[in-house]
């Protein structure tokens, strides 16, 4: 459908599995940007999607990554059974876990800055985004 849409980028576009980014050489990439998408990924496979990422990532590489986690719910006051809440939302976890399972696999938090907070494009303050910036540690 997206070669379809937008057949000037057809070449650019690819279909490979977070997991499995065999399309793609080692350090092949300067960052990442992860918006809204992590909750999704199922909760075993989470480490080897970090791992992934930081295998196609150069060794100073940055990911913006910004996701639902159990502190957002509480501090929205929602719950993660309700009927309502995205069924598709398979790993939501608190923020220390992330942290931990991301740790594990190489990369680090970077000191939050209040720009993207306050910059006057920013869609985090709209939506109250838990949000981290991320930097590949090693090589």
């Amino acid at each position: 459908l997206g070669r379809d849409a937008w057949s000037e980028m057809s070449a650019d576009l690819y279909i490979c599995d977070a997991a499995n980014m065999h399309l793609f050489r080692d350090g092949e990439f300067g960052g990442i940007h992860c918006a809204q998408v992590a909750e999704h990924w199922p909760t075993d496979l989470v480490p080897i999607i970090f791992r992934e990422l930081h295998r196609v990532t150069k060794p100073d590489a940055k990911m913006f990554l910004c996701w639902d986690t159990s502190e957002l719910l509480e501090r929205q006051d929602r719950n993660p059974q309700d009927p309502d809440e995205d069924r598709t939302h398979r790993t939501i976890k608190p923020i220390a876990w992330w942290a931990h399972t991301w740790g594990l696999v190489g990369w680090s938090s970077v000191q939050k800055t209040a720009t993207l907070r306050t910059h006057p494009l920013s869609f985090i303050p709209e939506y109250d985004l838990d949000w981290v910036v991320l930097e590949k540690n090693g090589t």
